[in-house]
């Protein structure tokens, strides 16, 4: 909002988010390093295994963390830390750590700062605002931001409050309740495979997208919260693009909730068997039944056929009785979803498109070309999606983070768009010709998403 209604940033101010962008490299590096050792992985060399102890060991002398201002950090950011982070993030051990990151806390900018160490390790770059937007600061208090924006002859006055989404910051959030006029909820679409922070420890971690539609939910159904809109925003389309191309799917949580569904049934299961083992012959005869019925129901997973909206719409149309019914049990409503059914109504993708003008939705005959070897048929993975070469994927994720299309996109937009040929007997065939190739130049600028992207982030919008 300070980029596109205030001045943006001045120099000062960006000068001084460099310290917090040298923070997210430490902590990112350090994370994908301490996580090989739980993980089983190995250094790809004797030397970086070495730079993994010195740098991990470096953390625990400067007594790093971020519970103080980047700038006052007593974390030393040396020549040789650079060298460091440098040489472990082209280690292959450190690469498969970070594709395995969903299975440890990471911060979901790592990528995008380790790819930039060259930058950030010269102490008079000026960060830009691709860089601030990335940058991941926590919120541990309210912040506010006041702007005005001109409609015709009046100017609105905005005041816009930001909170902490984590657990322990959610209890301050009633001190903004009164007189709010909307709330912009912002949901991250990518994490579907993640967990909590919050839950490391824990047995068995809630998945973060999930926890990120019970708070919806909580918000939604808050009673002095009746007469407030909610508008929700669904982000981070980039990073969600990265994680579909690399073959991972909305299945996962969808998986979760069916795998909590049967742990629970296994646990009621357990429960009602000790029940009844300890009480009286005329308990005894009435529980197991009671507990048969309640088994069948938790353990059966019914399939929704067709579009996930259909079951969104039942629950919206109950949206005047919420007061009185509760919440809904969204683990329950998740796992009878099937999202493999599902197909977004070309409403909806163009919606997403409009949503996302810089965006184009590759055709899916296109986009399984792009992912095909020149030299061969492509592997598939478990998900059944074509893999694609490492330099393919890194050309792709620069492509769509930029308007310089990669070779494959390109390819697709010349498969996708064919400019209009100039018929036999034209009076004016270069003029057509010219024409044509200036639309293909226009499909050519703009970055392909990839079909699946257009599709998980149409049925996440449905569920909410």
């Amino acid at each position: 909002m300070q980029i596109i209604h205030i001045n943006g940033f001045s120099y000062e101010e960006r000068r001084e988010k460099l310290a917090y962008m040298r923070r997210n490299i430490r902590d990112s590096i350090a994370c994908i390093v301490a996580a090989m050792d739980k993980l089983g992985i190995p250094f790809g060399s004797e030397e970086a295994a070495e730079m993994g102890a010195w740098l991990l060991q470096q953390m625990t002398d400067n007594q790093a963390h971020n519970a103080s201002r980047a700038d006052l950090d007593p974390f030393v950011y040396s020549s040789r830390f650079f060298r460091a982070a440098e040489r472990l993030w082209q280690d292959p051990g450190v690469q498969e750590s970070f594709r395995n990151s969903n299975r440890y806390q990471l911060i979901d900018c790592a990528k995008y700062f380790l790819d930039r160490i060259h930058l950030f390790k010269n102490k008079t770059y000026t960060p830009t605002d691709q860089d601030i937007l990335r940058c991941r600061i926590m919120t541990n208090n309210i912040t506010d931001i006041r702007f005005e924006i001109k409609d015709g002859n009046h100017t609105a006055k905005f005041r816009v409050y930001d909170v902490g989404g984590q657990k322990g910051e959610r209890k301050k959030w009633i001190q903004c309740f009164n007189n709010v006029t909307a709330i912009l909820y912002l949901c991250d679409v990518s994490s579907f495979d993640l967990t909590l922070k919050e839950d490391v420890g824990i047995e068995r971690p809630k998945n973060r997208l999930l926890e990120s539609l019970d708070t919806f939910q909580e918000v939604w159904l808050n009673r002095y919260l009746q007469d407030v809109s909610v508008l929700l925003f669904i982000n981070k389309i980039d990073q969600l693009e990265e994680k579909i191309r690399a073959g991972k799917s909305l299945e996962t949580m969808l998986t979760h909730c069916r795998q909590t569904i049967e742990m629970e049934a296994t646990a009621a299961t357990v429960a009602a068997a000790d029940s009844a083992g300890s009480s009286h012959q005329n308990d005894s005869d009435e529980h197991p039944v009671m507990h048969r019925r309640r088994s069948c129901k938790l353990s059966t997973v019914p399939t929704v056929i067709g579009r996930a909206s259909t079951a969104t719409a039942e629950a919206a149309s109950q949206k005047q009785k919420k007061k009185h019914i509760g919440p809904l049990d969204l683990v329950r409503f998740i796992s009878q979803l099937d999202f493999d059914r599902f197909v977004p109504s070309e409403e909806e993708r163009r919606e997403f498109l409009d949503a996302f003008p810089r965006l184009e939705e590759m055709a899916a005959a296109a986009a399984a070309a792009a992912a095909a070897n020149a030299d061969g048929p492509t592997p598939q993975n478990g998900n059944g999606l074509q893999q694609q070469s490492p330099q393919q994927q890194v050309a792709q994720q620069k492509a769509l983070l930029t308007n310089a299309p990669s070779d494959s996109t390109a390819a697709a937009a010349n498969t996708a768009v064919k400019p209009a040929a100039a018929a036999g007997g034209s009076a004016e065939p270069g003029k057509k010709k010219k024409r044509g190739k200036q639309q293909q130049q226009q499909q050519q600028d703009l970055p392909k998403v990839h079909p699946d992207t257009v599709k998980t982030a149409c049925f996440v919008k449905n569920i909410f």
